[in-house]
């Protein structure tokens, strides 16, 4: 007999995560999560009171799990946008301003510094709208505050490090916080605009540390605690926020 598999799609705290529920041959009930979402799996012979009963445990264990793991949850929270809305990153607030137009593209584009006027297809779905939105804000409010950020990258190179630097990137990415290249490129995620400014140059720091050490090494993390002694702070900070990073 074949597996069978349905799905649903479980919300709560600003998280949407999809939950497959699998019967397959198998002795026992298994519970995972994964960054493509939850699985379920049953016995085939598991009747349909029990798997009532251990569905309803497991959206209890899911909750649990991504309360407990904010890195797991970032991967399923979706912020929702509505037209007017204010958007806040780090100390400055933007105001979405949403047209409706009978193109197929998602265009965007910020006007006087604070409203990000954003137009979208007549067709569009809520889906598909809060799948592009956060590439598009990512973008428009990146660029916006790249000169903040890349003034930032000069003047702590220049305090601590005096190491010639290339290109400075603000790019929307969510696999790191921020990366340095040999040809010493230095990278930061979007996703960082959201942290405190000390959180943000703690991971200025540490990339500009990686013109020295091109890895993690003791010799590298006493550069950077050189700098900013207390960095484990920061990198906890990272740790425990990173599911409010995001646009």
């Amino acid at each position: 007999m074949k597996a069978k598999s349905t799905s649903y799609l479980l919300k709560s705290d600003g998280w949407k995560i999809p939950v497959h529920v699998v019967r397959e041959w198998r002795r026992s009930i298994r519970f995972s999560i994964g960054k493509k979402g939850a699985y379920l799996r049953f016995p085939h012979l598991t009747g349909s009171g029990q798997l009532s009963r251990e569905i309803e445990r497991a959206n209890l264990w899911i909750k649990n799990q991504l309360s407990d793991n904010p890195n797991l949850a970032a991967h399923f929270y979706q912020k929702e946008y509505i037209d007017g809305q204010e958007f806040i990153v780090g100390d400055q607030t933007y105001i979405l301003e949403f047209q409706r137009h009978d193109s197929v593209s998602f265009t965007a584009r910020l006007k006087d510094g604070k409203k990000i006027k954003i137009q979208i297809p007549n067709t569009a779905t809520e889906e598909v709208i809060n799948k592009h939105i956060p590439t598009l804000l990512s973008r428009i409010i990146g660029q916006h505050q790249k000169p903040r950020i890349s003034e930032r990258v000069r003047q702590l190179n220049e305090q601590h490090f005096k190491r010639p630097i290339g290109t400075i990137r603000l790019k929307h990415n969510r696999s790191n916080w921020g990366s340095c290249s040999h040809t010493g490129n230095i990278n930061l995620s979007t996703r960082l605009l959201f942290a405190p400014e000390i959180v943000q140059d703690y991971v200025i720091i540490h990339e500009l540390a990686h013109l020295i050490e091109m890895n993690h090494s003791r010799a590298f993390y006493s550069i950077v605690a050189s700098i900013l002694p207390d960095y484990k702070q920061h990198e906890a900070w990272l740790k425990a926020n990173s599911h409010r990073c995001h646009f």
